[in-house]
């Protein structure tokens, strides 16, 4: 808050996170100035000059009344073709070469289970 030559006081108020609401009121308490403020980077901040006056530095000023612009979606139509580029060619089979084949793994020979034999009492 602060005052300048006139008496007419000025607020800066934070009203959501990174906006500001700047007002210039009169001594009869009739609003002679109201701002919006977005602070992306920087905190907006109030001012005063040597000559008595006081402005708000920092921030950008927006309308919070205007309707957001909205980017129009883009028609089928727009799309690029198909290109024979972008679609792989098949692999050709020669003819007469055989496919690749792989070399088989041998299967491990599995070990013999020992044989039970019985045992001989004397």
């Amino acid at each position: 808050m602060a005052l300048d030559a006139q008496n007419n006081v000025y607020v800066l108020q934070n009203t959501a996170p990174h906006e500001f609401v700047y007002s210039k009121v009169a001594l009869d308490g009739k609003i002679l100035d109201r701002i919006s403020y977005q602070a992306p980077k920087d905190r907006p901040r109030l001012q005063r000059t040597e000559d008595g006056t006081v402005s708000v530095v920092g921030g950008i000023a927006f309308d919070p009344n205007a309707a957001a612009v909205a980017a129009p979606l883009p028609k089928l139509s727009d799309r690029p073709p198909i290109t024979q580029s972008l679609v792989p060619p098949p692999e050709p089979s020669p003819a007469g070469k055989s496919k690749k084949t792989h070399p088989k793994k041998s299967k491990p020979t599995p070990t013999p289970k020992p044989s039970l034999s019985p045992l001989k009492v004397d």
